[in-house]
């Protein structure tokens, strides 16, 4: 599969339209950390190859505690990873972009 779809619908919605497995890899961008918790909330019991929050690490550290509150299981905390990207200083949007990529193909190509 490919990202070739696009599909609008409530964060509570998103388990029924982000398909687990081994080659699912899924990132979580919104503008704030209540849309974050919101969007992971229905997926992060889903086994996937790759799931990242787009952050820093202070709000990847929100994220996580509001996640605990909610009632989250640690050991599902682990497997959420942010900040993501390759860390090249990357400063504009598209080199966000590309460090984020190529995170996701280290991650992919992984022996």
């Amino acid at each position: 599969n490919c990202a070739d779809e696009k599909i609008a619908c409530p964060y509570s919605e998103l388990d029924r339209h982000v398909p687990s497995g081994a080659f699912s890899y899924v990132v979580v961008m919104t503008f704030s950390v209540d849309d974050d918790v919101d969007a992971l909330l229905p997926i992060l019991h889903k086994d996937f190859a790759y799931l990242g929050v787009m952050g820093s690490s202070v709000k990847i550290t929100k994220i996580k505690n509001r996640l605990l509150e909610q009632g989250v299981p640690e050991e599902q905390l682990e497997k959420l990873r942010g900040p993501i990207g390759i860390p090249i200083h990357n400063e504009t949007p598209k080199e966000i972009a590309i460090s984020v990529a190529a995170e996701i193909i280290q991650s992919k190509n992984k022996p």
